[in-house]
């Protein structure tokens, strides 16, 4: 559950059902499909990591040469199992900055003095470091204790205008041919879908036999499912079944993406097939 002590500014995010689209916006316009998970400057919010989730999604507006700093501190440090990781993408799925550590409480987690490249959308996924690649209940014994911590968010401005990033807008059938780079080492699709649903995202082999991990983020942002390895390399969410109405975020990378920051060269990318099924 996320609880914000902040009041959320409403956004724009036009989504066209029918393939991609690129549109330059500003702050005024109808609700953007992120707007339950969306930080401004000064946020601080306190959530809980329950029902086997261990990954949080946000979304902030940044405007080109902002400084930000974005801290995930783990509450009631002492009976608390989580240890915060932090990793910050742009809206083209470039790894801007990660953070395992660097806060000022033991295994607390910040991304300090990030500068920020261009006016954009910017995500955080604010997650337990060993959920980067597991659910919770593949190394937690009790998933009855919830795993709190606070996030905040410092030094965004948010731009006049920013242009709109490039998600595709999946409907069940549909596959996307896709490639990850060092500086691409994510990509991202939307869909919508219904409480009741049966749904199964699956990527494969392109050719480049690369290792795939995938997120689903629901449309609050919580991660309600993650798969590494399902099928050999390649990865199977399979028959999850949806709980609410709305837009659904898949995230698909391979393994050891948020490596990719890094300066030396980073070697994990390659194509593969995303599909979506019910």
């Amino acid at each position: 559950m996320i609880k914000f002590m902040a009041r959320t500014v409403t956004l724009a995010l036009i989504i066209i059902m029918f393939g991609i689209f690129t549109q330059v916006t500003s702050a005024q316009d109808d609700s953007a499909f992120f707007e339950d998970y969306l930080l401004e400057n000064g946020d601080s919010i306190e959530a809980d990591f329950v029902d086997g989730v261990n990954a949080h999604l946000y979304a902030f507006l940044a405007s080109r040469g902002d400084v930000v700093t974005i801290s995930m501190t783990q509450l009631d440090p002492e009976s608390n199992l989580l240890d915060p990781y932090l990793i910050l993408l742009n809206a083209q799925g470039s790894v801007v900055a990660v953070d395992d550590d660097g806060g000022d409480l033991f295994l607390s987690a910040q991304i300090k003095d990030a500068r920020i490249p261009a006016n954009d959308v910017y995500y955080v996924i604010a997650l337990d470091s060993y959920g980067r690649r597991f659910a919770a209940d593949t190394y937690i014994d009790n998933l009855d204790n919830p795993m709190s911590y606070e996030l905040s968010l410092r030094g965004a401005n948010e731009p006049d205008d920013y242009e709109l990033p490039d998600f595709a807008m999946m409907e069940y059938g549909d596959q996307l041919s896709l490639e990850v780079t060092q500086d691409t080492a994510t990509a991202f699709a939307l869909f919508e879908g219904e409480d009741g649903d049966s749904v199964t995202i699956t990527t494969a082999d392109a050719g480049d036999n690369i290792d795939t991990i995938l997120y689903l983020f629901n449309p609050a942002g919580s991660r309600v499912a993650v798969n590494d390895d399902g099928e050999g390399y390649y990865s199977q969410i399979d028959s999850y079944q949806l709980e609410e109405d709305g837009i659904y975020f898949i995230l698909a990378t391979v393994w050891g993406y948020e490596q990719s920051v890094d300066t030396p060269p980073w070697q994990n990318g390659g194509r593969f097939i995303l599909s979506l099924d019910n």
